[in-house]
């Protein structure tokens, strides 16, 4: 499918356009609320200040795409791949994340508040990236609960520090250089969230 028959069918009502392929489409400003784009390969797509808001797209592969200052409140992107995707400064409040694969991902400046991640309503989040080999997420929700996100696990901050060695196989406890800046992401991570509930503190 292309771009102008993607808007044109948009334009006409319709809304659903599950397994589209839309590789490398310029649809920079469009706006495409309340479609449905699940399963679509949406690879190095160009939506850079589109309104994707209220939006389906579950197991969407979104590799290299550009999102920068999209709106994508609302949208479900739970299984979506979206690694190398740019996002800078896009809005994600209420987004449905779960399970989606972020690595290496730009999220400079993004608003993720009010995303979910597995069903953790995001309150506060910093995303640090080159910490250690992966992506590394510092979470504070809703209920005030302290998620970190490093890699593919997604865990309690207690459940880490309980059992921090939980990746025998690419991240033993042997002291090795690997396994060392992993755990000091962690601990910046960490050292992040109390700074944050800190400010909030004093804040309230």
């Amino acid at each position: 499918m292309t771009r102008d028959e993607l808007l044109k069918k948009y334009n006409e009502g319709r809304r659903d356009f599950s397994g589209s392929d839309l590789r490398n489409a310029i649809l920079s400003h469009a706006y495409l609320r309340n479609a449905i784009l699940s399963n679509a390969n949406l690879s190095g797509v160009d939506f850079s200040r589109a309104d994707l808001s209220n939006s389906y797209l579950s197991h969407a592969y979104l590799r290299n795409a550009i999102l920068s200052n999209a709106n994508l409140s609302w949208v479900n992107l739970s299984d979506a791949c979206l690694s190398y995707a740019n996002f800078s400064g896009a809005n994600f409040s209420g987004a449905d994340l779960s399970y989606a694969d972020l690595s290496n991902a730009n999220l400079s400046g993004a608003n993720l508040s009010g995303a979910k991640i597995n069903d953790v309503v995001i309150k506060n989040i910093r995303v640090f990236t080159y910490l250690y080999k992966y992506q590394v997420w510092a979470i504070i929700a809703e209920d005030d609960s302290e998620w970190v996100r490093m890699g593919c696990f997604f865990r309690k901050r207690e459940d880490w520090e309980n059992d921090f060695w939980n990746n025998d196989n690419e991240f033993k406890n042997d002291n090795s250089e690997a396994s060392n800046m992993r755990l000091a992401a962690f601990n910046f991570a960490c050292k992040w969230i109390d700074e944050r509930k800190h400010i909030m503190e004093k804040t309230r």
